[in-house]
């Protein structure tokens, strides 16, 4: 690990002891804070040959790093896995492990050739678009599940002369696999809070919180392309290796992140929207946003802005749950979960501080938008007429007002 916002993996020394900072701040950026040494004079009756003198400290130490993110969080059987890595080391290796009520090693290939790529200023809300490293498809054998990939190097040392010791660094990427039939085993759907998991992410330099960022910056935007270790060991995963080894043989789930709630819509079409929306209103005495949002009237043709119909994720299942801390939700989210209990699905959050902040996917789902407390200062909503602002904050921006855990929680109670 080199300095506090990048090269953030585990390194370990020598003797075997992990420790941290084992490089230069910056190093893997051309930068150094030492000088070069000057070897020492002979003194007065030093009659040691020059050959035989200790050679000079070298001016510093290489670094030593492997970090890395996948182009998406969410696949399936057949799809292509592409990982992003940047390391100081010449080759790296990959291993992949399901993480449930066991550790799974799945994969692992070795020797693969690694290059440095620069972090950009502004990685940390856009991303570090380094080329793709290795490629992987998913197997058909892969159950659904959530992956964790270790990257690895290690090498002899970081000097010519000095600091030979054998040194290892090693850092961790999380990704999902969702079922390739979803539904077909089991009624039961966990979506994990990906969404958070960004949030606090500070690689790069911020996130969502002034008091994990540089210099006490709170971001506004953060991306999910770069380093992420994620919370998954921290919130969700006690509960997996409940549920999956509870006696009886366990109880199958399938796995899905937040965004995919928004991005894999179900069967749908216009009259069973129209009906949907108009359930809602009876039983909660609102007009919901969906009906407002996504009809309109276009050349004398009605039409929903998504397609006419389209396939829907939670339309294979009758429970969602959500695990741990599932704090950062989007408008589209909190959509098509509505819609799900309205037609009779059920829904349980194990969860503290649920469905709190707003976000706005943006980048196609790579990014995620949030100015929270600050969101009088969203293009977004400053762009909305006064009477607009009640749509501009169906989008995904705001703090108050029709916030999402008050309706989805009052639903839940009914």
């Amino acid at each position: 690990m080199s300095d506090d916002w990048v090269n953030s993996g585990a390194a370990e020394t020598g003797s075997g002891a992990r420790r941290f900072d084992v490089v230069l701040p910056h190093a893997h950026r051309g930068e150094s804070n030492l000088q070069q040494s000057v070897a020492p004079q002979p003194r007065a009756g030093d009659h040691m040959a020059k050959d035989e003198r200790r050679p000079a400290v070298e001016a510093a130490v290489r670094p030593l790093y492997v970090e890395g993110y996948t182009r998406e969080l969410s696949y399936r059987a057949g799809d292509t896995v592409e990982f992003c890595v940047s390391t100081s080391a010449p080759s790296f290796t990959l291993t992949v492990a399901r993480i449930g009520a066991a550790c799974e090693d799945v994969f692992e290939r070795v020797e693969i050739a690694g290059a440095a790529h620069d972090v950009p200023e502004n990685a940390a809300s856009h991303g570090c678009a380094w080329p793709t490293a290795f490629s992987l498809t998913v197997p058909p054998e892969w159950r659904t599940g959530y992956y964790e990939a270790a990257l690895s190097v290690e090498d002899d040392g970081g000097a010519d002369w000095t600091h030979r010791g054998r040194r290892t660094a090693c850092s961790v990427l999380g990704f999902v696999v969702r079922a390739a039939q979803p539904g077909a085993t089991t009624r039961i759907l966990l979506q994990l809070a990906t969404n958070t998991y960004a949030a606090y992410n500070n690689w790069g330099g911020h996130c969502l919180y002034s008091a994990f960022g540089q210099q006490e910056h709170q971001g506004t935007r953060v991306s999910f392309e770069r380093p992420m270790a994620g919370l998954f060991h921290k919130w969700e995963h006690c509960f997996v290796h409940w549920a999956e080894s509870a006696a009886g043989g366990g109880y199958t789930m399938d796995y899905a992140t937040n965004l995919d709630l928004e991005q894999r819509p179900e069967v749908r079409n216009i009259l069973s929207l129209f009906l949907s929306q108009f359930s809602l209103y009876m039983k909660h005495d609102r007009l919901p946003r969906q009906a407002r949002d996504k009809i309109q009237c276009k050349e004398g043709k009605v039409r929903n802005e998504d397609s006419v119909s389209r396939t829907q994720l939670l339309d294979h299942y009758s429970l969602v749950l959500s695990v741990g801390h599932d704090e950062y939700w989007s408008a589209g989210m909190r959509d098509s979960l509505e819609d799900f209990i309205a037609r009779g699905g059920n829904c349980a959050f194990f969860a503290g501080n649920a469905v709190c902040w707003k976000v706005r996917p943006e980048d196609n789902g790579h990014a995620l938008t949030s100015y929270k407390q600050m969101f009088v200062m969203d293009p977004v909503w400053n762009a909305a007429p006064d009477d607009e602002e009640e749509e501009a904050d169906a989008e995904g921006v705001g703090a108050g007002g029709d916030s999402p855990d008050k309706t989805i929680i009052w639903l839940l109670s009914q």
